[in-house]
C-alpha cells in the first residue's frame, strides 16, 4: 500500500507540474511559477489524497470491530463502532450545513 501512496504523490507533483507549465506565460518569474505550483499542489493533493484517507479509515474501522468481537468487550450499552461513525458523520454534516437536526 505504500507503493500506491509514493505513485499517487508521484503522479500528483507530476500533473500539477504540467499544468504550471503548460499554461503559464514563459515571462512569469520563476518564484511566481513556484508559488503556484505549491499552492496547486496542495489543492489537488487532498483530492488524490481523500480515497486513500476513506480506505485507511474503513481498514481501521473494520479491525477495531473484529477485535471487539472476539474479545467480547463490547457491552449492552456501549455503542458499535458504525454507530459512532454515524453519529460522528451526522454531527460534521450538521457543522458544515448548520443544520441542527439532521
Amino acid at each position: 500500500m505504500k507503493w500506491l501512496v509514493l505513485g499517487q504523490i508521484l503522479l500528483s507533483v507530476g500533473y500539477v507540474w504540467h499544468l504550471v507549465r503548460s499554461y503559464s506565460c514563459k515571462d512569469v518569474p520563476l518564484y511566481l511559477r513556484g508559488l503556484i505550483f505549491s499552492t496547486w499542489l496542495l489543492s489537488f493533493g487532498i483530492v488524490f489524497m481523500l480515497p486513500l484517507d476513506i480506505y485507511y479509515v474503513r481498514v481501521s474501522l473494520h479491525s477495531e470491530h473484529q477485535c471487539q468481537r472476539v474479545r467480547g468487550k463490547r457491552s449492552q450499552n456501549q455503542p458499535s463502532v458504525e454507530d459512532s461513525v454515524l453519529a460522528q458523520l451526522r454531527n460534521y454534516v450538521a457543522a458544515v450545513t448548520g443544520c441542527p437536526g439532521i
